[in-house]
């Protein structure tokens, strides 16, 4: 073992095999036992870091590279920019921006002006990024793509379907994760003919059978057009279902106010053995919260846990205080937010006092109100409700200043 730990190419074999199989403990062990350091192993590190989520370690890594003397490659600073992109720390991306700069590699290595690119758009700065690419000598797929995905992204649809259509005309053909961007532009563009035509482009380009991925989106894009039987002959097409795609689909019914469906689908999932998510669950409450099924909702609210281990986050709490404010139950919601293990959000108070507001309950109103203020929610929506309480309940009572 010493002679494989003496020979520094081995040792960074070592770090990268152990850092992509998940044992970063290994692989530190190995890279402290490392004789010879290099640019190689410290890079080994640090996309091992990114690899496991850790960009801040792997931030703290590349410096102290740096410190000892080392200066980065084209990969060093490719990997960083997609730390940088991933935590959308724009302070260093700016300054990698820099040092890459003075050395030319923006000019030089494509990869490393793709990864400008990636960086500025995922962080949001689109014009940045636009200026940048404009700037690089050569742009490939993978550099367009960068900005489509971007722009998608930061809801710009417009400008992600021009730099779409002007791909092609520079000669570069869309592949999967390009048409994956397209797929999610047109679901918020709101253009069904449009979303057609890209189904027929991934037809003729034979892509469907090969990615789950675009079939998803497939799904997804016509089941926000509310187009439900093309989503379901996609879907009945596709080779293989997850549970995205079944979520997708439920998604469709459940717009659609088909609650019915909604069940029947969710069912049909799980005996197919696909184990819902916590987007799944919120869309099947939402169906449930819209139909006044309470029995239902709660069942399912209750197997989320109890039979599927998911932890209920905020929006499962407020489709149920919601079904429950939907169906005059005002003592059941109450009850449920103040069993909540965190304290409501601006929209949950405001559909708590809105339910009061309907049902003209000044007692539970005027509590809710009292809440709201102890827990610093300065939402004036809150103030207008309770005003609107008090005025249909005849009573005069003095407001709290609103701050």
């Amino acid at each position: 073992m010493e002679q494989v730990r003496s020979n520094p190419y081995v040792c960074n074999a070592l770090v990268d095999m152990y850092m992509k199989c998940g044992m970063s403990l290994k692989a530190r062990e190995v890279f402290k036992c490392n004789p010879v350091r290099d640019v190689v192993s410290w890079t080994s590190l640090v996309v091992g870091c990114i690899m496991e989520g850790q960009c801040e370690e792997a931030m703290n890594c590349f410096k102290q590279m740096q410190s000892e003397g080392f200066q980065p490659n084209a990969i060093s600073f490719t990997c960083m920019l997609n730390a940088c992109s991933y935590t959308n720390a724009v302070k260093e991306g700016r300054a990698l921006h820099a040092e890459i700069e003075k050395k030319g590699l923006h000019e030089s290595d494509l990869l490393v002006g793709t990864a400008l690119v990636n960086m500025y758009m995922k962080c949001g700065l689109l014009d940045k990024g636009l200026e940048v690419f404009n700037k690089l000598p050569v742009q490939d797929l993978v550099t367009w793509t960068a900005l489509i995905v971007g722009y998608v992204g930061h809801a710009d649809v417009e400008e992600a379907f021009m730099y779409y259509s002007q791909m092609q005309v520079e000669g570069f053909f869309p592949d999967s994760i390009t048409m994956t961007s397209v797929l999610k532009a047109c679901s918020g563009l709101g253009r069904a003919q449009v979303g057609k035509e890209v189904h027929t482009r991934l037809l003729a380009m034979e892509l469907l059978d090969k990615d789950a991925t675009l079939c998803n989106g497939l799904i997804s894009m016509y089941a926000k057009y509310g187009l439900l039987a093309d989503a379901q002959k996609v879907f009945n097409n596709t080779q293989t279902h997850d549970v995205i795609s079944w979520t997708a689909l439920i998604m469709g019914y459940a717009q659609s106010g088909d609650v019915d469906d909604v069940t029947c689908l969710f069912d049909e999932m799980i005996s197919k053995g696909i184990r819902p998510d916590s987007v799944t669950f919120i869309t099947v409450l939402n169906a449930c919260s819209h139909s006044g099924l309470v029995e239902k909702g709660q069942t399912y609210f209750e197997a989320m846990s109890e039979v599927y281990g998911l932890v209920p986050i905020s929006r499962h709490h407020a489709c149920m205080i919601d079904l429950h404010c939907r169906m005059g139950q005002i003592a059941e919601a109450v009850a449920l937010a103040y069993r909540l293990p965190f304290h409501p959000c601006s929209s949950m108070w405001r559909r708590l006092l809105s339910a009061c507001q309907n049902l003209r309950e000044l007692e539970y109103g005027s509590h809710l109100f009292e809440q709201s203020v102890q827990a610093n929610d300065n939402d004036a929506a809150l103030y207008v409700f309770m005003g609107n309480i008090m005025t249909m309940s005849r009573y005069k009572v003095q407001l709290p200043e609103y701050v």
